[in-house]
């Protein structure tokens, strides 16, 4: 289970110890979305945010 793995108060972009840097202003509505659910806490995404994130295959690992 994933409660027994990741700590879901932890966002993407802490459990992977990477930040990504903010994206170009003229990036597409997906990547600035996808930008910002990376800093939030797991267990604060919705089920459509984290069907977005695997989509884009966002901190799958």
């Amino acid at each position: 289970m994933l409660s027994d793995f990741v700590d879901r108060n932890s966002s993407i972009e802490e459990l992977e110890s990477h930040r990504w840097s903010a994206p170009q202003g003229d990036s597409t509505t997906l990547v600035h979305s996808v930008y910002e659910l990376r800093k939030r806490a797991i267990a604060d995404l919705t089920v459509e945010e984290l069907r977005r994130l695997i989509a884009q295959d966002i901190g799958l690992h």
